[in-house]
């Protein structure tokens, strides 16, 4: 249904660009502007004999690469899994040794039978210090 005083876009000849003519006339794309549709063109039947040998040559050639790369790849990815398992190992014996010496500097330090750690607060850090029970007693 047309609007009173409005073109619409089939009134204008179609163009066989990209566009699909919806620029009317004047095609952005620069193709050329025509009233009919072309009719199809015969195919030599060697060109598509041709066609189709590139095309089953092609997926012939593509399944004996892929089945020549898959074992070379599976082998990389084990490889990997492998140092990777290495590298992780060798991490967390690194995290539980920084973590030994950590805790070994923070320790308090041994105390033998009558001796009893006094925590003191000083003007700027808390201190320990190690007493005898008599010293303390005094």
């Amino acid at each position: 249904m047309r609007m009173p005083g409005r073109a619409s876009v089939s009134a204008f000849p179609r163009c066989l660009g990209p566009c699909g003519g919806l620029f009317g006339p004047n095609c952005a794309s620069g193709a050329r502007v025509t009233d009919k549709m072309v009719p199809p063109v015969q195919v030599s039947p060697l060109i598509k004999l041709g066609r189709y040998s590139a095309l089953f040559l092609g997926m012939a050639y593509g399944a004996k690469r892929y089945n020549y790369l898959k074992p070379r790849a599976e082998e990389e990815r084990r490889l990997a899994a492998e140092e990777k398992k290495k590298r992780d190992e060798q991490k967390r014996i690194e995290r539980e040794l920084a973590e030994e010496a950590s805790n070994q500097s923070q320790a308090p330090p041994s105390l033998t039978a009558g001796q009893v750690l006094v925590r003191t607060r000083g003007s700027r850090k808390a201190e320990d210090r190690v007493e005898t029970e008599h010293s303390q007693a005094a």
